[in-house]
């Protein structure tokens, strides 16, 4: 049967004849601008000539079905173009300052995208005519003028990097000048004080705020990384509020006489310790120090005074941030109190690189004060063994502490609250080593430093070997030692409080360490016959013992002696588990739930769970309640015959603890057996699956490339054919990216999917931390004019021409319109205009052009 079809279709432009280049740009206009490309990613450039000074904000519109990209801005000359330095708004829309007469060049880029969709690049540009000074403040004698309430612009746009900024204000009334800025700037001064541009989350950029007064004029200039988009406004806040605080000068300061808080600040001209003093006190009130304005929200000081002092000493370790000062009056005084400020530069030993030098070791009698402070050891040529330092006074702080690391590699260093030691090497020519004491005591801690040869259990290349029974430990801190089990066993080592064991998988440094329980001063190793093992003992004093015993496992020691779970639970005696296991095997398909009835605890000793199915991986058994409190439970997907495995650790005894399983059905998407099936080009719903959440789709797919293109987030594993999905062996995984190869963001996300064997596949979904539509885009062969699916499909005199044997073919235009469809048994012909179109037989996308 012989069918004619006539369809009637909006024009659509080839590539060619939109083609456009750098040479050759569009006019861009105030107000609208779109250009439809009809290619899938497209350079799309539009020149503009300024009739007067103008702020072009210029914001690139995106859609479901493309994106419009804004690349950079140049100045067009007669003789040369420049890259010009651009800022953003609030709303991030780019702004480009031109002069009168100025030839302005813009790079863009438009993208499809869905498969078949049009490129179009569509710009939306405002003017704002009314910016005063443009042009200006680029140089010192020749000042921007703030005029507040005004937006304005300043800075070179044709220099990049760092750049300097010169304004000026004269004020017409007390108050608070503030600037707002779209960058942050490196360093500012106010008449030649220094100030601070700070984060304002209220405006979403950046705030310099200054004092003035009226008649005076104030002098700006800072130095910040390109051009400022600027507004100003004048405040009239309370002088020594949050909103406008004291600015602190070298010297005395005063500190109004009526009870309340106060806030000061300053911004530092160089690093070095800020010290605040006076003989005046402040009865029940204190002085709170904060590295920044926005520590203050978070109540995260740097330092305090004592109770009652004005007295307070804290580092200033960068000169980019302003420290903020809280004064707590709690009594009026009579009159103002007198505050005095200095910046003190460190003093030797203060830094790591202006360390104290110790010249000859061994030496007694040296001191740290309060804090850190940096000693500095030459190690002579040829000499080898212990570098130590040993305090000699009381340290009772648990924040105290000495270390010894050698120059440069402060990390792989060795601490110790009283005595710390590292081995050292002078080579052939001497190498430097460091002594950090770092002091939390109310006075200076007193230590000796001397040199000690290596003896074997000094260093875990060279352990003591441990034999069953006793161990004596003859020295002070570390020590090391190696155990050899004699079977299959559980290894308990007894010591005395003060010392703590670890057992390293290797001897290096960044090795792991293996599981072990303690319970008081015995630790227990789960062990083979025949490993050997690595112990360390920290906090050993000489004549302690390690004692090491050997018992024999018994069931539900280990996962082999796994103990099998009956009638559904399982109830804890009255033991601390220590390490417990547990096995459950499955009778049906469905979802396991196992949950445990008592509470969830942090303490480090507390009761831990962890499930896994058959061989796969061990994870904690434990999720959120409606109070977002954590608690022992987890649904896991099995089927029938799986081994569900339980680790329970701890050393908290959970007496009459219950922790028991119950089966449940499988809700659609939860499991590889409940999968939703998918077609392609089709959108389905996903709900949200965050954590160890996930969800199941499948879909039957042809050899091809597809795209995975989602409204929202995920991840996903995905797998040929049920079985393999069931035993997690997977082809690969897939994150979905709403940025192109280009890192500019989209608006779906998106992954590319290469399928090269035709079957059913399964994925699995995870970290959608929102409901979203997902959709798996088929293949669109680039074939041009003829193409052939199994059916014949032409192009001749503006006609397509179908041939084919009671199959279902769909027509589409490039923006998605379907202009056909029908079951087509033997030929069909569909007159179109000139265009790109997109034929879909039993499936197959092709697309092919009507010349």
């Amino acid at each position: 049967m012989r069918k004619t079809l006539l369809a009637t279709c909006a024009l659509l432009f080839s590539m060619m004849s939109n083609a456009q280049t750098k040479d050759a740009p569009l006019t861009l206009t105030v107000g609208e601008n779109s250009h439809d490309t009809g290619a899938q990613s497209t350079d799309v450039y539009w020149k503009y000539t300024a009739e007067q000074n103008q702020l072009l904000t210029i914001s690139a519109k995106s859609t479901e079905s493309y994106s419009t990209y804004f690349y950079g801005a140049y100045l067009i000359a007669e003789t040369d173009t420049t890259a010009l330095s651009i800022t953003s708004d609030a709303k991030y829309n780019k702004v480009v300052a031109v002069t009168a007469g100025q030839t302005i060049l813009l790079e863009t880029r438009a993208f499809a995208n869905a498969a078949g969709a049009t490129a179009v690049c569509q710009l939306t540009v405002e003017a704002n005519n009314d910016v005063p000074g443009l042009g200006t403040g680029i140089a010192a004698d020749n000042q921007l003028v703030v005029v507040p309430g005004k937006t304005q612009f300043v800075g070179d746009q044709t220099q990049s990097g760092s750049q300097t900024s010169y304004l000026t204000y004269t004020a017409t009334e007390d108050g608070q000048l503030a600037i707002y800025l779209s960058n942050s700037v490196q360093s500012a001064t106010v008449n030649g004080e220094a100030a601070a541009a700070e984060f304002s989350s209220e405006k979403g950029g950046y705030v310099l705020k200054a004092q003035i007064e009226t008649g005076k004029t104030y002098n700006i200039v800072w130095q910040s990384y390109g051009v400022q988009l600027i507004s100003s406004e004048i405040l009239h806040p309370i002088l020594g509020s949050l909103e406008m605080p004291i600015t602190l000068k070298a010297g005395a300061n005063e500190i109004p006489a009526a009870k309340g808080e106060y806030y000061f600040t300053f911004a530092p001209e160089k690093t070095g310790y800020a010290v605040f003093s006076s003989e005046e006190t402040i009865p029940g009130g204190q002085v709170l120090v904060y590295q920044n304005k926005a520590n203050i929200q978070y109540n995260n000081p740097l330092a305090t005074s004592e109770q009652g002092s004005l007295n307070v000493k804290f580092e200033i370790s960068t000169i980019f941030y302003a420290p903020y000062l809280k004064v707590v009056k709690v009594e009026d005084t009579e009159t103002a109190q007198t505050w005095n400020f200095a910046i003190e530069d460190y003093k030797v030993g203060q830094k790591e690189d202006n360390p104290i030098v110790i010249e000859n070791v061994p030496a007694e009698g040296l001191k740290a004060e309060t804090g850190a402070t940096y000693f500095k050891v030459n190690v002579p040529a040829g000499k080898t063994g212990f570098l130590v330092a040993e305090a000699t006074s009381a340290v009772t702080n648990a924040m105290s502490s000495l270390k010894v690391y050698p120059a440069g590699n402060s990390w792989n260093g060795n601490s110790g609250q009283t005595i710390a030691k590292y081995e050292v090497n002078g080579g052939e020519a001497g190498a430097a080593f460091f002594i950090l004491v770092n002091n939390a005591e109310t006075s200076d801690i007193e230590f000796k430093v001397y040199y000690e040869d290596v003896k074997q259990g000094d260093l875990i290349t060279n352990p003591l070997t441990a034999v069953l029974g006793e161990n004596k430990i003859d020295r002070n801190g570390t020590v090391y030692y190696s155990y050899t089990p004699t079977k299959d066993c559980k290894v308990v080592f007894t010591v005395a409080p003060n010392i703590e064991l670890a057992f390293p998988q290797s001897t290096s440094p960044w090795a792991g360490v293996y599981d072990s329980y303690k319970v008081g001063a015995t630790y227990t190793l789960y062990a083979e016959k025949d490993k050997n093992y690595l112990i360390t003992v920290s906090g050993a004093a000489a004549d302690d013992v390690l004692e090491i015993a050997e018992v024999d496992f018994v069931a539900g020691d280990t996962k082999a002696l796994a103990v099998e779970v009956v009638d559904n639970k399982y109830v804890f005696d009255d033991k601390a588990p220590v390490c417990k296991w547990l096995k459950y095997v499955v009778t049906e398909d469905g979802y396991l739930v196992a949950e445990c009835d008592t509470a969830y605890s942090y303490d480090q000793d507390a009761l831990r769970i962890n499930i896994g199915v058959n061989e796969g991986y061990m994870t904690p058994m434990v999720s959120y309640g409606a109070d977002y409190m954590p608690i022992f439970k987890s649904e896991i997907s099995v089927v029938k015959g799986d081994t569900v495995y339980v680790n329970i650790t701890g050393s908290s005894a959970v007496e009459g603890a219950t922790l028991s399983f119950a089966m449940r059905e499988a809700n659609p998407g939860e499991t590889v057996k409940t999968a939703i099936n998918m077609e392609v080009n089709t959108a389905y719903d996903i709900p949200a699956a965050s954590g160890s959440s996930s969800y199941w789709v499948k879909a039957t797919l042809k050899a091809g490339s597809y795209t995975l293109k989602a409204t929202g987030s995920m991840s996903a594993f995905y797998y040929l054919g049920e079985e393999n999905a069931l035993t997690e062996n997977l082809i690969g995984n897939i994150s979905l990216s709403n940025y192109d190869e280009n890192y500019q963001p989209t608006n779906d996300y998106t992954a590319k999917l290469e399928i090269t064997e035709e079957g059913e596949y399964f994925f699995n979904l995870m970290y959608i931390y929102s409901a979203c539509k997902l959709t798996i885009v088929a293949p669109v062969s680039d074939a041009i004019s003829s193409v052939n699916v199994g059916k014949t499909i032409s192009v001749a005199d503006g006609q397509l021409n179908i041939e084919a044997d009671n199959a279902d073919v769909k027509v589409f235009s490039l923006s998605g319109a379907q202009l056909f469809g029908e079951q087509v048994k033997g030929k069909a012909q569909l007159r179109l205009n000139k265009g790109i179109y997109l034929v879909n037989v039993n499936g197959e996308t092709k697309k092919v052009m009507v010349k």
